[in-house]
């Protein structure tokens, strides 16, 4: 009898099993396929080159797929930017931290995008007292220091705001070789850049009135005239390649290029033709002080001298993206208010992201299964990866604390004009409050971490922090999408932070080193796949041990995402449905790899060995997209759980 019914428990727990999953059911999953369907290239097939079939997208896309967390933080700072602004015109005396927040927020911003020309003594005057502004170190004291310099040595009276931004855009444009007569031919604010170009020529200069004379259409086209002599195979930097070097040294390299020096010269008589190191820079107000005597001579040549090559250096910070400006101002935001900012800025992102709950679901199933299969010769105990938590949100404090911030009178008081002076005073309160309370470390890692685009651990305090721009969309998706849309990219992420976690200390770290990245190395270097293998021979160690970081990672979310659909492996249409499920996850987990949008080609080759090896490591990538021959036989497993 027993026996009986055991056989027929069996059997209607299999029938059961083998009815239809529901699968994608909701809108807002079909609306995530549709979108993610969007971003491939149709006309490469995924086992012909997965990379260029996720990565090479068509002209008219504008997604870069490493901007799939960029853009994640970029809307969440727009967002952010709308409501401090709001923010600060309520009477908001129940809140202090939002009003810290808002107020020292608010005036940075307006101060960096005010439209007011720039020549405006008291502003002037304020800038030109802070010191604490000089050292050009990061992208917020480099636009300050250019506001500093173009007032201070007047030479952004020659022009307003506006003239500075949008020929500061086609200054760059024209010195980095690229097409002059593309960026002429697009439109803005409803007319063409050529039409808008026209106007701001003859009205540009403020205090020449011989300049308003000038003949704007022969400007134009004597610029496109050097547009056709331009050498189309230079090439130049992004605009965030300068932050990591002076600012003099990457304008001489790509501004001061022999392309733009070429056109400088063009308008030069020949005895008075720049050299190739006599950069002419905004930033000494004596270089410039020839050349313009000579362009002067010819007052046509001299507009556009002036014009394209001083707001060549000074345009680039005032045509900024407004995100760039909201992310530099949260910063220095950091840098005058206490720790407790972290907690402030939290609560005002939370209604803009996704319950945190959804990302812990996301990091618990990862670590499960790292907790299974710890790394070769680890150091890390099984518990120790165990009791590794998530951060992702602290609730805001009650009380302001004494002595930082901005007095009431000065709150009320307030305005961009003050705001680079303030900032000095700001950060001397803050300095000596922490003198008297010390911040502690979890809001020290959290406030480092607030504005990030990536996971990150702290050994310390053996917390993985998943700051609010992952629980934005596109990077974590909410509501009733299936798990591998974020499994193949904050699960990634996630279980990077596991691996680094799991890293052994500095005494053990030459065995655990060759058990597992040097065996990975070691078995790449043999993929079947030739050009795969000698970039990854040409890998020097530091770059070896992130893509096996990657690699590995994405084989336990992989096991992760497979043991949770592994309860409907009776299903009748479960192989159709996995099928699916690891296309969308390879497919998702590649985009983190892919180059920015203007920079996608096959010779970033990075992007290309961050994608490829770890897919192409995995025999589940072959099955789900149905490669067959010398296709599969790309690499071997060389990342293998352990």
């Amino acid at each position: 009898m027993v026996t009986s019914l055991s056989i027929a428990v069996t059997i209607y727990a299999l029938r059961s099993r083998k009815s239809a999953m529901k699968y994608c059911a909701s809108i807002e999953c079909k609306l995530a396929v549709e979108d993610l369907t969007s971003l491939l290239d149709p006309q490469i097939k995924p086992c012909d080159d997965f990379y260029q079939h996720v990565c090479g997208r068509p002209e008219n896309k504008t997604f870069g797929g490493a901007s799939l967390t960029a853009s994640a933080l970029e809307d969440l700072l727009f967002f952010v930017q709308r409501l401090l602004l709001y923010q600060r015109k309520k009477d908001l005396k129940k809140e202090p931290g939002v009003v810290q927040l808002a107020t020292t927020f608010s005036t940075c911003y307006v101060f960096a995008t005010s439209p007011k020309p720039l020549d405006e003594a008291s502003l002037a005057a304020a800038v030109a007292n802070d010191t604490d502004i000089l050292p050009a170190n990061d992208f917020a004291s480099v636009l300050r220091r250019v506001v500093w310099l173009s007032l201070h040595r007047g030479i952004s009276t020659l022009f307003r705001a506006g003239v500075i931004t949008y020929i500061g855009d086609l200054a760059l444009y024209v010195s980095r070789g690229k097409p002059l007569s593309e960026k002429l031919a697009k439109r803005t604010d409803g007319t063409s850049l050529q039409e808008f170009v026209l106007s701001l020529f003859e009205g540009a200069f403020v205090n020449t009135p011989m300049v308003r004379n000038l003949d704007a259409n022969a400007t134009v086209t004597r610029l496109l005239e050097f547009d056709k002599n331009l050498r189309s195979e230079t090439r130049y930097a992004a605009d965030e390649e300068m932050y990591g070097i002076r600012k003099e040294a990457f304008m001489e390299q790509y501004i001061g290029g022999r392309d733009w020096m070429g056109f400088v010269n063009s308008l030069l008589p020949s005895t008075s033709q720049l050299q190739e190191r006599s950069v002419v820079l905004v930033s000494d107000a004596d270089m410039i002080k020839k050349p313009v005597n000579e362009l002067r001579k010819d007052i046509n040549l001299g507009a556009i001298y002036i014009l394209l090559h001083v707001a060549a250096e000074i345009g680039r910070f005032y045509s900024i993206p407004p995100s760039q400006v909201t992310k530099a101002c949260l910063q220095m935001t950091e840098e005058v208010l206490p720790p407790q900012l972290s907690n402030v800025f939290n609560n005002l992102t939370a209604r803009a992201t996704s319950d945190p709950s959804r990302a812990g679901a996301v990091f618990f199933r990862v670590r499960k299964v790292f907790a299974k299969h710890p790394l070769k010769q680890g150091m890390r105990e099984v518990s120790f990866l165990s009791n590794l938590n998530l951060h992702v949100h602290r609730t805001a404090i009650g009380i302001w604390p004494n002595g930082s911030g901005w007095r009431p009178n000065e709150t009320t008081d307030a305005s961009p004009a003050v705001f680079p002076k303030m900032h000095g005073v700001l950060k001397v309160r803050e300095a000596l409050r922490r003198l008297m309370d010390p911040p502690s470390l979890e809001q020290t890692t959290l406030t480092q971490n607030l504005l990030a685009t990536d996971a990150a651990y702290s050994r310390p305090l053996n917390e993985i922090f998943l700051p609010p721009s992952l629980r934005r969309q596109p990077a974590l998706y909410s509501g009733e999408v299936p798990i591998e849309f974020d499994m193949g990219t904050v699960g990634v992420l996630l279980a990077m932070q596991m691996v680094r976690a799991n890293a052994p200390s500095q005494n053990g770290s030459q065995e655990w080193y060759d058990k597992n990245i040097g065996a990975f190395g070691r078995c790449a270097k043999q993929s079947e796949a030739k050009t795969i293998a000698s970039q990854i021979d040409a890998l020097p160690a530091n770059q070896l041990h992130e893509l096996f970081i990657r690699t590995y990672s994405l084989r336990v979310v992989q096991d992760a995402v497979s043991s949770y659909y592994n309860v409907h492996r009776y299903a009748s249409n479960f192989k159709a449905v996995w099928k699916e499920v690891q296309r969308i996850l390879f497919r998702r987990f590649c985009l983190l790899s892919c180059g920015n949008s203007e920079r996608i080609d096959k010779t970033d080759a990075s992007s290309q060995l961050d994608c490829l090896v770890p897919v192409l490591n995995m025999p589940e990538f072959y099955e789900a997209f149905q490669c067959t021959g010398v296709e599969a036989a790309a690499m071997g497993n060389c990342a293998s759980l352990s």
